[in-house]
């Protein structure tokens, strides 16, 4: 009984009635029962992952909408002054709760009736994702003047997906905070 080298370079068992019995760590491969126990952790872990993800994923939507109608304010700010002309945004709450803002030129200024018209042109237009409500202290729109002010007063606006919640706040001075998250 004893080691001996195979043709296939294993190491091979020699048993007492001299039958050459693979080494068992020369064997290759996985049992049924350690596939089994592997899939069943890899099922536990998405179990427990899979809730966790879905509200991260939520929370990064909402995060990333905020961030876009935030944007939308602070384009606003540099675009006026730059065209020196009023440039509007315009803050509206769809069917089902779907926010939407548009960045425009609002030519001439005397007409400001805060939609943009044909001849107008649009800066930015972004719709809040599904799942994402947008609400206003103001629904409506936002003037900035040629000197970066806004013209009209102020205003907030909130975005939420039910858990966690974002402001976006513009003062008189045209300066826009982005505050959150809240839960």
């Amino acid at each position: 009984m004893g080691l001996s080298q195979s043709r296939g370079g294993f190491a091979e068992w020699r048993g007492f009635s001299g039958i050459e019995l693979a080494h068992p760590l020369a064997r290759r491969g996985f049992t049924l029962i350690e596939l089994i126990v592997v899939i069943g952790f890899i099922a536990v872990l998405l179990v427990v992952a899979a809730p966790s993800f879905t509200e991260w994923r939520a929370n990064a939507n909402l995060k990333a909408a905020s961030r876009e109608v935030f944007s939308s304010f602070q384009l606003a700010r540099v675009e006026a002054p730059r065209r020196d002309t009023t440039v509007t945004i315009c803050v509206s709450t769809g069917g089902n709760g779907i926010g939407k803002c548009i960045v425009f030129v609002d030519n001439p200024p005397a007409s400001g009736n805060g939609t943009p018209d044909a001849s107008e042109p649009v800066l930015r237009e972004m719709t809040v994702p599904q799942g994402i409500t947008l609400s206003a202290t103001t629904l409506g729109f936002y003037r900035v003047n040629n000197r970066g002010f806004t013209a009209g007063g102020a205003g907030a606006i909130t975005l939420t997906n039910g858990k966690t919640s974002y402001d976006i706040t513009l003062n008189p001075a045209g300066v826009v905070q982005l505050t959150g998250p809240r839960m």
